[in-house]
């Protein structure tokens, strides 16, 4: 038999026992219980693929807004401004007059060339300059080679007839000059009509070249633009190659700005940017740089890119 407080002792630990393992037990059966309610509370998630994307990067930038086509147009004729048909802001369209010039010198010189032209077509038998016959076929020619073809025959003839001494030696020789004449009259001919090829050819050309001084009077707009200057007075008497108007093209724009150093690799030669100015918040204008990067002298520290950008602004 073992002691009374032995006794205590190994009541009281088996009873300490029992409750630890009953306490073990509680929180195992706890912990399954709150798992199985995560498994119910559980919400789906939507998985993305990882993919490449760009960012869209804004720079603040200096720059200027400069037109790419903008030419100061001159006369190429002398004369007295007759009219002026486009001013000061006006939006004008390539070929549309913008200052006409008083032409009735130019006018007089090209109909002269021009009746100097239908003269030599008249003389060479032809009914224009796009339908010239061979020089064979000219009336002079052909009037010619019918006397030198009667001249021969006339020959051949006497030539049978001296043989049969029918005719005397003056006879044949009269035939002989005959045909000699004949065939000279026949070249000059053919020659003749060379000269009139050639001299059509040069009215042509002076025709030509009064037909471009006459235009010449109208001063007209190389592109679609606007005029930016106008230089020159109604009743002014203009010369050649003096300057009258100036044109400028607004669509597309040239941008020239400096770009910083650290923003460099984003705008690059050919990338598509899109343009936002201060003073017109409202617009977008799409473009494509093409741009060259020096490095600036000290100690300023970032690329200056001079280039231009295609600019169409939309609203």
């Amino acid at each position: 038999m073992l002691p009374m407080e032995y006794t205590r002792f190994k009541s009281a630990w088996c009873a300490g026992a029992l409750a630890i393992v009953g306490l073990v037990s509680g929180c195992s059966k706890g912990d399954t219980a709150q798992a199985r309610g995560a498994e119910v509370a559980a919400k789906p998630v939507t998985v993305e693929i990882v993919r490449r994307d760009s960012i869209r990067r804004a720079v603040d930038v200096v720059g200027t807004l400069a037109p790419v086509d903008q030419v100061t147009i001159s006369s190429e004729a002398d004369g007295r401004v007759k009219a002026i048909l486009a001013d000061l802001g006006d939006r004008v369209t390539a070929g549309q007059v913008l200052i006409r010039l008083d032409n009735e010198k130019q006018q007089y010189t090209y109909e002269q060339q021009q009746a100097a032209l239908v003269r030599a077509l008249a003389s060479y038998g032809a009914p224009d300059a796009e339908h010239l016959p061979e020089i064979e076929q000219t009336p002079d020619a052909k009037r010619a080679n019918a006397d030198l073809v009667q001249a021969q025959r006339a020959y051949d003839r006497a030539t049978e007839l001296f043989k049969r001494t029918l005719i005397s030696q003056q006879a044949i020789d009269d035939a002989k000059a005959a045909l000699q004449s004949a065939t000279a009259r026949y070249d000059s001919a053919l020659q003749n009509a060379k000269n009139l090829r050639a001299s059509i050819q040069a009215s042509q050309a002076t025709m030509g070249l009064a037909g471009r001084q006459l235009r010449d009077t109208e001063i007209r707009a190389p592109f679609d633009g606007y005029v930016e200057k106008r230089l020159v007075n109604l009743g002014e008497l203009v010369k050649a190659p003096m300057p009258v108007m100036a044109v400028v093209r607004l669509d597309p724009l040239k941008v020239l700005a400096e770009i910083p150093e650290k923003m460099s690799p984003w705008i690059g030669d050919g990338r598509p940017i899109e343009l936002h100015v201060d003073a017109y918040q409202s617009r977008t204008s799409p473009a494509r740089c093409r741009a060259s990067a020096r490095r600036s002298t000290p100690p300023r520290a970032h690329f200056l890119s001079r280039g231009w950008c295609r600019t169409r602004t939309r609203r």
